[in-house]
């Protein structure tokens, strides 16, 4: 079964779920929730919707960065969304 990437971004929306079921700080939830708001935005055409899906992206990442400030993953994912904010 083929998605469309919409579909696939509509999906990505389970993870804001999972954030409110577990109990604990899962910070690997929190970066790929930044990740799918980062490749959604970066595959939207609307300016206004790109820039509210980057601000998430930005603060979910900004999450996991401040509370795992060791993980090079959330710091590369931080300046991915940084980026693509400066375009």
């Amino acid at each position: 079964m083929c998605l469309i990437l919409e579909e696939l971004f509509n999906i990505s929306r389970c993870y804001c779920k999972a954030i409110s079921l577990v109990e604990d700080d899962n910070l690997l939830i929190w970066h790929d929730l930044g990740t799918c708001y980062l490749h959604h935005a970066l595959n939207t055409e609307e300016p206004k919707k790109v820039e509210q899906l980057l601000h998430y992206a930005m603060a979910a990442t900004r999450h996991c960065t401040i509370n795992n400030p060791s993980s090079c993953q959330h710091w590369n994912l931080l300046g991915n969304v940084a980026m693509a904010r400066s375009k």
